[in-house]
Protein backbone atom coordinates (compact mmCIF):
# COMPACT_ATOMS: atom_id res chain seq x y z
CA UNK A 1 0.00 0.00 0.00
CA UNK A 2 1.59 3.24 -1.06
CA UNK A 3 1.47 6.38 1.52
CA UNK A 4 -0.69 9.41 -0.05
CA UNK A 5 1.64 12.63 0.12
CA UNK A 6 -0.12 16.26 -0.30
CA UNK A 7 2.25 17.35 -2.89
CA UNK A 8 3.13 15.85 -6.13
CA UNK A 9 6.02 13.01 -6.25
CA UNK A 10 8.38 15.35 -8.35
CA UNK A 11 8.87 17.00 -5.18
CA UNK A 12 9.57 14.02 -2.60
CA UNK A 13 13.15 14.62 -3.30
CA UNK A 14 13.24 17.98 -2.19
CA UNK A 15 11.89 17.37 1.17
CA UNK A 16 14.36 17.36 3.98
CA UNK A 17 14.07 15.09 6.63
CA UNK A 18 15.21 15.60 10.05
CA UNK A 19 18.48 14.86 10.89
CA UNK A 20 19.08 13.07 13.88
CA UNK A 21 21.96 13.85 16.79
CA UNK A 22 23.50 10.61 15.78
CA UNK A 23 23.79 10.97 12.08
CA UNK A 24 27.09 12.91 10.95
CA UNK A 25 27.24 15.76 8.58
CA UNK A 26 27.91 14.39 5.21
CA UNK A 27 29.66 16.80 2.86
CA UNK A 28 26.74 17.78 0.43
CA UNK A 29 24.77 19.56 3.68
CA UNK A 30 27.88 22.05 4.35
CA UNK A 31 26.54 25.40 4.23
CA UNK A 32 27.47 27.22 1.34
CA UNK A 33 29.76 30.38 1.72
CA UNK A 34 28.31 34.05 2.30
CA UNK A 35 27.38 35.80 -0.31
CA UNK A 36 27.11 39.60 0.23
CA UNK A 37 24.20 41.39 -1.34
CA UNK A 38 24.75 45.42 -2.80
CA UNK A 39 22.99 46.67 0.39
CA UNK A 40 25.51 44.32 2.48
CA UNK A 41 28.63 45.57 0.53
CA UNK A 42 27.58 48.92 1.21
CA UNK A 43 27.40 48.39 4.99
CA UNK A 44 30.79 46.89 4.70
CA UNK A 45 32.12 50.05 2.66
CA UNK A 46 30.53 52.26 5.33
CA UNK A 47 31.23 50.82 7.58
CA UNK A 48 35.59 50.55 7.14
CA UNK A 49 35.57 54.33 5.96
CA UNK A 50 33.74 55.13 9.25
CA UNK A 51 36.98 52.92 10.71
CA UNK A 52 39.26 54.66 8.46
CA UNK A 53 38.16 58.25 9.47
CA UNK A 54 37.91 57.07 13.85
CA UNK A 55 41.29 56.00 12.77
CA UNK A 56 42.98 59.26 11.43
CA UNK A 57 40.76 61.59 13.88
CA UNK A 58 42.42 59.42 17.11
CA UNK A 59 46.58 59.59 15.27
CA UNK A 60 45.25 63.50 14.03
CA UNK A 61 44.75 63.26 10.73
CA UNK A 62 46.87 64.13 7.92
CA UNK A 63 49.69 66.83 9.03
CA UNK A 64 50.02 70.26 6.63
CA UNK A 65 53.48 70.72 5.80
CA UNK A 66 54.16 74.32 5.81
CA UNK A 67 56.06 75.86 2.97
CA UNK A 68 58.30 79.09 2.59
CA UNK A 69 54.97 81.29 0.91
CA UNK A 70 52.92 82.75 3.40
CA UNK A 71 49.29 82.81 2.33
CA UNK A 72 48.48 85.69 4.46
CA UNK A 73 49.32 89.51 3.66
CA UNK A 74 52.40 91.07 4.70
CA UNK A 75 52.44 92.73 8.04
CA UNK A 76 54.17 94.81 10.47
CA UNK A 77 53.36 96.38 14.10
CA UNK A 78 52.66 99.42 14.90
CA UNK A 79 52.25 100.68 18.80
CA UNK A 80 49.21 103.04 19.12
CA UNK A 81 49.98 106.49 20.48
CA UNK A 82 48.46 108.35 23.31
CA UNK A 83 45.17 109.83 21.60
CA UNK A 84 46.00 108.47 17.87
CA UNK A 85 42.88 106.79 16.37
CA UNK A 86 42.88 104.19 13.39
CA UNK A 87 41.72 107.07 10.97
CA UNK A 88 45.32 108.51 11.53
CA UNK A 89 47.04 105.75 11.30
CA UNK A 90 45.36 104.42 8.66
CA UNK A 91 47.15 107.59 7.33
CA UNK A 92 50.47 106.88 8.08
CA UNK A 93 50.94 103.34 7.09
CA UNK A 94 49.04 103.61 3.55
CA UNK A 95 49.52 107.38 2.54
CA UNK A 96 48.32 106.84 -1.27
CA UNK A 97 45.42 104.66 -0.04
CA UNK A 98 42.02 105.62 0.37
CA UNK A 99 41.69 105.84 4.30
CA UNK A 100 38.53 104.27 4.19
CA UNK A 101 39.34 101.20 3.50
CA UNK A 102 42.79 101.29 5.50
CA UNK A 103 41.08 101.61 8.25
CA UNK A 104 38.07 98.33 7.03
CA UNK A 105 41.78 96.54 6.46
CA UNK A 106 43.07 97.50 10.44
CA UNK A 107 39.88 96.62 11.59
CA UNK A 108 39.87 93.38 10.06
CA UNK A 109 43.69 92.31 10.43
CA UNK A 110 43.01 92.90 14.10
CA UNK A 111 39.53 92.07 14.72
CA UNK A 112 38.59 95.19 15.97
CA UNK A 113 34.09 96.00 15.99
CA UNK A 114 33.15 99.39 14.80
CA UNK A 115 33.27 100.92 18.24
CA UNK A 116 36.44 99.85 19.76
CA UNK A 117 38.36 102.17 21.49
CA UNK A 118 42.43 101.79 20.90
CA UNK A 119 44.60 102.07 23.95
CA UNK A 120 47.81 103.69 24.41
CA UNK A 121 50.64 101.09 23.82
CA UNK A 122 48.38 98.83 22.00
CA UNK A 123 50.23 97.20 19.24
CA UNK A 124 48.41 97.01 15.62
CA UNK A 125 48.94 94.75 12.47
CA UNK A 126 49.83 97.19 9.77
CA UNK A 127 49.58 95.76 6.11
CA UNK A 128 53.11 96.26 4.31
Amino acid sequence: MAIATPFPASYASTVRRERSASQPRSASSVAAPVRLTRRGKAVVALGASLACLALLQLTGGVQAVASGVSSGPATASVVVQPGETLWEIAKRVSPNEDPRAAVATLRELNGLQAQTALLAGQSLSVPR
